[in-house]
């Protein structure tokens, strides 16, 4: 209760607008950004990491940044349109912009004038809907969002489609009705065109009606659409707070605020009280099967978030919905011993192979596929806008040594009113996600593994781990190319091992080779460079753990030696050692990278005849292993997929080029 008191609290502060976005950085993105948060109509601008292109900014027209290039988000109302037939025509209604300029035919042409007062003329390509649509479509008065304008001049601009200019608040002429009902009606129309701004805006409208004409359930209701919409645009604490204030008024059980209330503390990560709220609504309707359905549903996510209780087999099988609670098991924030300017996530007991240590849901949709930094400082700043959870854990990450408690679901949420922009850039750069996974500094042997489901990532436990030692994971294929952390500021052992004289020059040119496509998947000069490492190991008198980190990242040399050298009649290397000691190396080293079960599977087809029965049995039980490393309990599947490619995994350890991305292990 004391905690469901809080999240009550949390969403008033949201409510009332306390929350702010302050700036003392200088990327242009953030002036838009900080418009964006003090403009609340127009905070869910696009559909996706389009949604405000680099360099964006609002309510300016035809200004050029201090960057160099022009803005490319240009705000302004609306305050005349018409829809041009006539090709060559220029129109009478807008001549005091056009002068006798020509309009594209079937083109829409409207008046827009910015925050200054200044006018633009805009032009919209509008050629399959009727000439009356323009109107009902850009109407007058009606606040728009122009985004990438590809055209501008000092009076006039281009945009490609119009479904680059959004409607962001419109309606001024409805404030004035007493009609509670039918404004409404009109809200529930705009959810379904996915105008969720102007829908909350009418919700307003009739819920100030109902207050004033005193009608409890009307009230209920349009607070309850209003919740739905806040949903929709993962605004969860103003969700919440709409749910709430939604059941407290109404008169009669209403499933869809439940539901709604279920769904908002479910993106707030509160597991274990949308368990205790759908609970209660079982018992005050207990034969509703939307109700019973998401119980159920609660139930299981509350046991995966307390108690890691993950159906693996099942989830990295399933098709669709990838839906499932964060978990975060034994596991500590504290400086990393790789990184020396950066936190690290450790594991604070001994963890078994394949244990599911982390589940991590993303702060925003397609997050971690975004590319531009714009897009992504604009994504964060949304989900900190909608979760008072993402603002604590993004204020944890800029603290010296982050909490790991603002990042366990379930957790007491710290209110946070302000957030500085410069701290989501600095979470944006050093961590891409305010989430723990990115946490997780590199290693070129890595001991855990990363599965993606959709945008969650899993990270499971790559080999038996021991109490504080720090988890690491593989920035790129390993075992498929030799690369060097050394040069983004890590201290990896393999790489600092081969920067040595005179490994270093074998390395380099092994990867110059390795670039190659020479010897179509045999290229052996890669042969010849591995002959060199071995004879340089053995004088520099290298140690067994060493000399296998060693021969793990040149894996492909090996491979290349034992399956293809001889067959092409080429003499035996006495230097080169026996095969299943680079198998070895493999299973110690090389865990947690999701090729290396692919490549060792692949080199074991292609040469199991040549190992003897003992041998063989020891290959084939650290492949097991690394399928027990990569899918924990779901490992059977993880071995059948590799089994049922072996074509590809033969190809895959000779020629280095990965295969399509197979990781969520479905085949």
């Amino acid at each position: 209760m004391e905690l469901l008191l809080a999240l009550r609290e949390n969403a008033r502060h949201c409510l009332s607008g306390m929350w702010r976005l302050a700036s003392a950085a200088s990327y242009r993105v953030t002036d838009a950004t900080m418009e964006l948060m003090g403009l609340p109509q127009i905070a869910e601008l696009g559909k996706g990491p389009a949604g405000m292109p680099r360099g964006s900014s609002v309510g300016e027209i035809g200004k050029d940044s201090d960057s160099g290039f022009q803005e490319k988000l240009v705000r302004g109302r609306i305050i005349d349109s018409i829809r041009c037939v006539e090709g060559g025509d220029s129109s009478k209604k807008f001549s005091w912009i056009f002068s006798g300029r020509p309009i594209h035919r079937n083109t829409a042409v409207f008046a827009l004038e910015d925050e200054r007062g200044m006018a633009s003329c805009v032009m919209v390509p509008f050629a399959l809907l009727p000439e009356e649509d323009v109107t009902r479509v850009f109407p007058r008065g009606a606040e728009v969002v122009i985004k990438d304008p590809s055209s501008r001049m000092i009076s006039m601009m281009q945009v490609r489609s119009p479904s680059l200019v959004e409607v962001v608040a419109y309606f001024p002429e409805l404030r004035a009705s007493r009609d509670a009902a039918w404004l409404r009606e009109l809200g529930d129309k705009e959810v379904e065109r996915k105008n969720f701004r102007a829908a909350i805006e009418l919700y307003s409208n009739s819920i100030g009606v109902f207050c004033q004409a005193a009608q409890g359930q009307g009230s209920a209701l349009a607070l309850s659409s209003r919740a739905e919409a806040w949903l929709l645009l993962k605004h969860y604490d103003r969700a919440f707070a709409d749910a709430d204030a939604a059941l407290a008024c109404c008169e009669s059980f209403h499933a869809a605020s439940w539901l709604t209330k279920a769904q908002a503390l479910t993106g707030l990560h509160h597991y274990s009280i949308v368990f205790d709220v759908l609970k209660q609504a079982m018992e005050l309707s207990p034969d509703s099967a939307e109700i019973t359905k998401a119980y159920q549903e609660s139930l299981i996510r509350k046991e995966q978030s307390e108690n890691g209780a993950f159906d693996l087999p099942r989830l990295l099988g399933q098709e669709g919905d990838h839906s499932m609670a964060d978990f975060v098991g034994p596991l500590e924030l504290a400086p990393s011993r790789v990184d020396s300017d950066g936190i690290g996530l450790f594991v604070t007991r001994d963890a078994k192979r394949g244990e599911l240590l982390l589940v991590s849901n993303p702060s925003w949709d397609n997050l971690h596929l975004t590319r531009e930094w714009g897009d992504k400082i604009t994504m964060l700043v949304r989900a900190c806008a909608g979760s008072s959870r993402t603002r604590s854990r993004m204020v944890a990450m800029g603290e010296e040594v982050a909490r790991i408690d603002a990042f366990r679901p379930n957790s007491r949420i710290k209110v946070t009113e302000e957030l500085q922009i410069s701290l989501i850039e600095e979470v944006a750069h050093n961590h891409a996600d305010c989430t723990l996974p990115f946490c997780i500094n590199h290693s070129c042997t890595p001991n855990v593994y990363w599965c993606h489901r959709g945008g969650i990532i899993l990270v499971l436990a790559s080999r038996d781990l021991e109490a504080g030692e720090e988890l690491l994971k593989s920035y790129y294929n390993c075992s498929l190319r030799l690369g060097s952390c050394l040069s983004i500021g890590l201290h990896c052992e393999r790489c600092l091992l081969q920067s040595r004289p005179p490994l270093d020059g074998i390395a380099a040119r092994y990867q110059a080779e390795d670039r190659s496509e020479e010897g179509g998947g045999a290229n052996f000069k890669l042969v010849e460079l591995v002959s060199e490492l071995e004879r340089e190991m053995r004088k520099m008198e290298l140690s067994g753990e060493e000399t296998m980190r060693l021969r793990c990242a040149y894996f492909r040399g090996y491979a290349t030696y034992y399956a293809r050298w001889k067959s092409h009649g080429r003499d035996e290397l006495p230097e080169m050692p026996e095969p299943v000691l680079v198998f070895e190396a493999m299973h110690r080293f090389a865990s947690g990278d999701g090729n290396a079960l692919r490549v060792m599977f692949g080199l074991h087809s292609l040469i199991h005849g040549e190992l003897s029965p003992h041998d063989d049995e020891r290959v084939r039980q650290w492949m097991l292993e690394l399928s027990v490393s990569s899918a924990g309990s779901a490992w059977e599947a993880a071995w059948e997929s590799v089994v049922a490619r072996r074509d590809e995994c033969e190809k895959l350890c000779l020629s280095g080029v990965p295969a399509p991305p197979w990781e969520n292990l479905r085949r």
